[in-house]
């Protein structure tokens, strides 16, 4: 009888008109689908279609029916499952030395073995695989600017192209004018920030692999010394790429069979993984969604795909895999091109079929169609507003521009620092808004929320820091001390310790050149002394030799009559004075030709440095010189909590700091020249830094802070955390500032230090809530 009745129904079905049968699937869907106490409720396509087939079994709901109803539902379409690891288009070169390929290797964690060297320039030439590398120490556009003038130097070739990731440190603006400079194309792979030049990515796994073995084997951590042998060695070595063939083996005379050879491989391998009856996923005309590309930790169960529906504009299958070109409603065309895996098919909900009554059938909710859903709500919109009762909320997606915000007495905007715009920083960026914000009346804001880093240095928070040694011959020494977060006395002790090490090698070097100049002729005035004192002995010899021969015939006389083999004592008495004569001739030689071999040899600044630093030594000043550490030393003192200065007055004759820097060591000032300087207080290790500014400029009326009118939102007090903590700060009593302005496009923030710099934050990004009402009157 079942058997009978499930035929029977599934006859009914199929005899059903299309348009029917599609609205009876989406009814016995949805109450799947959208109810909670359903097994199936916000799955995917295959649960769902198990629990349809099992409690409706004569229905003959398939596959394609499930994925077509799910592509119809906004929910699916903006949590479906992303694909990240597929089968992407193949890097080609034109030609030799025409594509090259960057990326920064990063070795910061070494960076206090290499002399500050945090990062390694590396430049992938993506034809030959030719490397081309350079220490970097950090991402400044300078330094990425003169790494760059450094290969192209040294190789001899600028490429016609080269391709990067988004980092700041490749599209900065001076990086960007210096490769305009240099005619040299950039390109971003804008579609997909996961992937990067992958060329130069695989590059810095074969250098660090080499590099790290290399550590093992020496039990060293430095790498700038060995890194250009490194690469030399990896130029030099086959590569399956190139046919077995080196990348020093490439010139441009095999440069093109190299490039045909690459191409006819990539073909073969196309042909057979391409399919005869492969269908096309998506077509021209086609609505989708676009993958969001978090990144890799991003917490998976937030949406996936963007709210924006964009159309397929182009479909280029001259390679595989296929690509998509997309446009957006404005009719514009998106950049770059898109796989298949980035995108979402979004299918339009069927028409309602009428009844004899001309009433839709509808499910439950009464959703028949998209448009008389109700709220629709985004859980990583910034956008909140406060919706009246008898309106639909419509913020939920990108479109509808020139719309105002009448609707709403009050809403609130996230603004992160990490927005893709150009120049953006952690304590300076600018946030282009999705819609234009209108006014009609007057609106005032306020701070509500703000998370911040707590990574600027506590020493070296707005300057370098420094300590200057005078020494008593009149020369000085700056000794920059390294900017750090430095979070008790022990670590401030240590990197003063290591700071002091190092000194001025450039004037040791020049002392120890002179000192090397001035033994030379020491041994010169030393040796024509000598000469010149067995002359004048030879001479004296030769007038005293008749007396001489008398004297010793005498002796020899009196020795015979005395027989005694003691010497007389007017005989040593002779010696004695003969000794002394020697002496004081040599003495006398070797000044006066020193003088006239320094006088003749050495030019006047080294016969100055020479005259101030012989007393004490040439030695001992190079030693000071090089490590200052030797004549000055800091010390604390555990008991009163006080931070000390010993120097050495023989050779120092006073020690200069930096303000910062003496103030955190509690010194009342910063000259010191006593031999033991004691800090009148304790250190401060937050480095004097208790609070900074948030401004808004060009969006609130500016406010008097002192002495001067800045468009500051709020005071932000700095609570003591721990370096590389997140902060929050929720406020219960905002502080409203009235706008200045009836339309926002965008909205620039700052974060300034009580003197008006900018707050150093190292890293990081800093996000704010800002509250918008409408401004009560009364």
């Amino acid at each position: 009888m079942q058997t009978k009745t499930a035929t029977t129904a599934t006859t009914r079905m199929q005899k059903c008109r299309p348009k029917k049968r599609e609205l009876l699937i989406e009814k016995v869907l949805d109450e799947l689908y959208k109810d909670t106490r359903s097994n199936a409720a916000f799955t995917s396509v295959e649960p769902l279609l198990i629990e349809a087939r099992r409690q409706h079994p004569g229905r003959g709901i398939s596959r394609a029916e499930v994925r077509r109803y799910l592509a119809r539902q906004r929910v699916y379409t903006l949590h479906r499952r992303a694909v990240r690891r597929f089968r992407r288009l193949p890097t080609l070169a034109s030609g030799l030395h025409t594509d090259w390929q960057a990326d920064l290797a990063d070795f910061t964690a070494l960076k206090r073995h290499n002399r500050g060297h945090a990062y390694l320039l590396v430049c992938a030439d993506t034809l030959s695989r030719q490397l081309f590398v350079e220490p970097v120490k950090s991402k400044r556009s300078s330094d990425i600017v003169q790494a760059f003038e450094k290969i192209f130097r040294r190789v001899g070739y600028m490429p016609w192209k080269l391709m990067t990731d988004q980092g700041k440190e490749f599209t900065a603006a001076p990086v960007q004018r210096f490769l305009a400079d240099q005619e040299v194309q950039h390109h971003c792979m804008h579609t997909s920030p996961q992937w990067h030049a992958g060329i130069a990515e695989r590059a810095i796994r074969s250098i660090k692999e080499r590099l790290y073995r290399y550590f093992t084997h020496r039990g060293a951590k430095c790498w700038t010394g060995v890194i250009q042998h490194i690469v030399t060695a990896l130029n030099g070595s086959p590569n399956r790429a190139l046919f077995g063939l080196r990348p020093n083996d490439i010139n441009f005379g095999n440069a093109e069979r190299v490039r045909r050879n690459q191409l006819e491989r990539l073909d073969a391998g196309q042909q057979q993984r391409q399919s005869p009856r492969a269908r096309l996923p998506f077509r021209v005309g086609d609505r989708v969604r676009i993958e969001k590309h978090k990144h890799v930790f991003k917490k998976g169960y937030l949406p996936r795909f963007t709210d924006e529906l964009f159309t397929v504009a182009e479909v280029r299958t001259s390679r595989l895999p296929i690509t998509y070109k997309l446009r957006d409603d404005d009719g514009e065309l998106l950049t770059g091109w898109f796989y298949a895996q980035d995108l979402c098919l979004v299918l339009k909900p069927p028409p309602p079929l009428r009844s004899k009554r001309d009433e839709p059938i509808a499910d439950k909710a009464g959703a028949a169609d998209s448009a008389t859903v109700g709220p629709v709500h985004d859980i990583e919109l910034g956008f909140r507003p406060h919706q009246s009762y008898n309106k639909p909320s419509k913020w939920y997606g990108f479109t509808n521009t020139n719309e105002t915000t009448s609707s709403s007495s009050s809403f609130y905007i996230v603004l992160p620092s990490n927005t893709q715009v150009e120049g953006n920083r952690t304590n300076s960026f600018r946030v282009r808004l999705p819609r234009k914000l209108q006014f009609g009346s007057q609106w005032s804001v306020g701070l509500a929320v703000l998370l911040y880093p707590h990574s600027w240095p506590s020493l070296g928070t707005t300057e370098e820091q420094f300590v200057r040694v005078e020494w008593q011959t009149g020369e000085q020494v700056r000794i920059p001390v390294p900017a750090s977060n430095v979070r008790n006395p022990t670590q401030l002790l240590n990197s003063l310790h290591h700071a002091l090490g190092e000194g001025s090698e450039e004037l040791a070097s020049r002392l120890r050149q002179i000192q090397l100049s001035y033994h030379q002729l020491t041994g010169e005035a030393e040796t024509s002394a000598k000469k010149e004192v067995e002359r004048l002995l030879s001479l004296e010899q030769q007038q005293q030799q008749p007396r001489n021969q008398t004297k010793r015939i005498e002796e020899e006389k009196q020795q015979q009559q005395q027989k005694s083999d003691e010497m007389s004592q007017q005989q040593q008495q002779q010696n004695e004075q003969k000794e002394e004569w020697k002496r004081t001739q040599f003495n006398t030689h070797y000044r006066r030709t020193l003088d006239t071999l320094v006088a003749e040899r050495m030019e006047e600044a080294e016969r100055n440095l020479l005259n101030k630093h012989l007393p004490l030594g040439l030695e001992l000043w190079v030693q000071s010189y090089r490590k200052a550490r030797l004549s000055c030393r800091f010390s604390f003192d555990v008991e009163q909590q006080r931070f000390r200065l010993q120097i050495d007055p023989v050779r120092i004759k006073q020690v200069e700091m930096s303000e910062q820097l003496a103030y955190i060591l509690g010194f009342h000032t910063r000259h010191l020249s006593a031999p033991m300087s004691v800090a009148r207080y304790q250190p401060d290790m937050k480095g004097g830094v208790s609070s900074f500014y948030v401004y808004a400029p060009g969006l609130i009326e500016p406010v008097i802070i002192g002495d001067v009118c800045v468009p500051v939102l709020r005071m932000v007090c700095i609570r003591s955390a721990q370096p590389d903590d997140m902060v929050e700060e929720a406020y219960t009593a905002v502080q409203y500032h009235q706008l200045i302005t009836k339309e926002i496009a965008e909205i620039f923030i700052e974060i300034r230090t009580p003197t008006g710099a900018l707050m150093p934050f190292q890293y990081g990004t800093c996000t704010l809530t800002l509250h918008f009402r409408k401004t009560p009157y009364f």
